[in-house]
């Protein structure tokens, strides 16, 4: 068995020389369709362009670089009508993510030109998500007095017998629920360039259905943490490209393993690229594996990425009812000669991280 997990990682050079800053103006909106049944105890996935994003470019001269989205939960999750609920809590923020599906086919401004993770971002209750971390591809205007750009998504809930502590506490009533949620559009400094007010209704029936297909654990499961799938190193100055610069990030791999198992990594791609057709090696960069919670780590030696298949760690695991989590930490660090008569701005790679049983 092996399971994989795709992450994108972004270089960016900026350069040493103060920029001058372009006039422009954004306008973010974002909308949805609100309202959905959660049925079933294998939860909900709603359609593809639930969730719409909408982003008006005015000015020719517009380009907004490395911008951000970032969602929070405004208030408790609490019944509207039909309630109390069984439990008398409020329902779970964790248990609710949102995912990225599909754009308007525009080259210069698609998903995966940006970098946006497809897998599920799940909310918080007490901090802001980030949707998309930073992005690949500006907010821009090439030229033109006005473009307009769309992002769609879809909401997901999480399956499992949890459902049944926030039905209707009265037998054969219908409840429903507010989800009140606060979406953000930042630029690279994180200054808000636009907001919007979002509320789901969720509505859940007085009994759920497809109780005999859940919460049966796998014998194996690989998660990456929303703020893992996209990743960014940037240099700032000259310390930077002297000493070259590291990120970790915390809790980034998840694994439950009823066996001893490796984690492995490659690259998808065999440099790393930016725009104008420039490009830098690979070898600049490399990735660690650090211990976290429940991690038993045999061997974690530090590995300059490539598109040869690499061991990151071997570990230990006989129970896979214990979620072992991991860091990632990662470096770069190109010579003055790689650098020398690179064009400034964001390079990316694609990689792959490889779980598998020993």
């Amino acid at each position: 068995m092996v399971c994989f997990l795709r992450s994108l990682f972004f270089l960016t050079l900026s350069n040493l020389l103060a920029l001058s800053q372009l006039t422009a103006q954004v306008q973010f909106s974002a909308w949805s369709d609100n309202y959905f049944e959660v049925s079933s105890y294998l939860g909900r996935a709603t359609a593809e362009r639930f969730n719409s994003f909408q982003f008006n470019i005015s000015g020719q001269g517009a380009n907004i670089t490395r911008w951000k989205i970032g969602v929070r939960v405004l208030e408790p999750i609490v019944p509207i009508s039909g309630g109390p609920n069984r439990s008398g809590k409020s329902f779970p923020s964790e248990r609710i993510s949102l995912q990225w599906t599909l754009d308007d086919n525009q080259s210069n401004f698609s998903l995966s030109g940006i970098g946006a993770s497809r897998n599920p971002i799940k909310l918080q209750s007490s901090s802001e998500v980030m949707l998309i971390e930073s992005a690949g591809q500006p907010l821009a205007s090439y030229g033109s007095h006005f473009v307009q750009y769309r992002l769609f998504g879809l909401l997901r809930i999480d399956p499992g017998k949890y459902l049944e502590e926030f039905l209707s506490a009265e037998r054969y009533t219908y409840i429903k629920y507010r989800i009140p949620l606060m979406v953000n559009l930042y630029d690279s400094q994180g200054n808000v360039l636009g907001s919007q007010r979002m509320n789901y209704e969720m509505q859940m029936p007085p009994n759920l259905s497809d109780g005999e297909m859940v919460d049966v654990k796998p014998d194996f499961g690989f998660y990456f943490s929303p703020q893992s799938s996209t990743t960014s190193l940037e240099f700032r100055n000259s310390k930077d490209y002297a000493q070259g610069v590291s990120l970790t990030i915390h809790e980034a791999l998840k694994v439950n393993s009823a066996t001893d198992f490796e984690i492995r990594v490659k690259s998808i791609d065999s440099e790393l690229r930016g725009g104008n057709s420039s490009f830098m090696p690979l070898s600049i960069l490399s990735v660690q594996v650090l211990p976290g919670a429940g991690s038993i780590i045999q061997s974690n030696p530090r590995t300059v990425i490539s598109q040869q298949e690499a061991i990151l760690a071997t570990c230990l695991s006989s129970d896979k009812n214990i979620e072992r989590t991991f860091h990632l930490d990662y470096r770069a660090k190109p010579s003055s000669q790689q650098i020398q008569g690179l064009s400034m701005g964001s390079y990316q790679v694609s990689i792959l991280y490889l779980f598998l049983p020993r």
